[in-house]
C-alpha cells in the first residue's frame, strides 16, 4: 500500500532520507506538525500534542543534517491549547543547538538563521505564527513580530558581499 502522505510523521521520514540521499545541506520542516488536532480532525489535548512532538523529535532527530523546524498554525494553539512560542522553538531548534548546531535565534528560538559558510549562505527562518504571549485573543496570533523584523534586518548583513540568504 502506498504511505499516508496525509500523517505528519511520515512526510518527515522521507524528507530526512532524501536531505542524507541527495546530500543536502539543511532540511527545512515549514510547520504544521498537525499538533492541535488528530487524525479525524478534532481539536486535541495536551498529552496528545505532546505525543506528536515526541514521534517528530524522534524523526527530526535522526536525520543526518540540521533541520530548520518553524511552527505552524497548526502547532501551538486551538480551542483546546494556546502553547507559548517557546514550546516550539527550545524543543525543535534549542535541542539541536545544544548539540552543537550553530543556529542564531530570537529570545524563544522560533526563528532565527543558520549559516553554511562553505557555500556563502545564510537560511533565515522566521515565526509566522506569532503573538504576544499576553494575547488572549485565540484568532489573532498570525503575524511577524517588531523583534522579529528587527532579527531579519540584522540577520541580512551577511559577511561579506559574496554571501546570499533564503529566507
Amino acid at each position: 500500500t502506498p504511505p499516508d502522505w496525509s500523517q505528519p510523521k511520515m512526510h518527515i521520514l522521507y524528507a530526512a532520507r532524501a536531505a542524507k540521499l541527495f546530500k543536502a545541506d539543511f532540511l527545512a520542516e515549514l510547520g504544521d506538525f498537525g499538533a492541535d488536532r488528530d487524525v479525524n480532525w478534532k481539536y486535541v489535548d495536551l498529552p496528545a500534542v505532546e505525543r506528536r512532538y515526541r514521534s517528530q523529535e524522534i524523526l527530526l532527530g535522526a536525520s543526518s543534517v540540521p533541520v530548520i523546524a518553524c511552527n505552524g498554525n497548526h502547532d501551538l494553539r486551538s480551542p483546546k491549547i494556546i502553547l507559548p512560542n517557546s514550546h516550539f522553538g527550545k524543543r525543535f531548534i534549542g535541542v539541536q543547538k545544544s548539540n552543537g548546531v550553530n543556529f542564531v535565534t530570537g529570545a524563544d528560538e522560533s526563528y532565527g538563521y543558520l549559516d553554511f559558510p562553505q557555500k556563502r549562505l545564510r537560511a533565515i527562518f522566521l515565526n509566522t505564527s506569532d503573538f504576544a504571549e499576553n494575547n488572549t485573543d485565540k484568532r489573532a496570533w498570525r503575524a511577524i513580530t517588531s523583534a522579529q523584523k528587527d532579527f531579519v534586518a540584522s540577520a541580512l548583513k551577511l559577511p561579506s558581499p559574496e554571501w546570499s540568504a533564503v529566507a
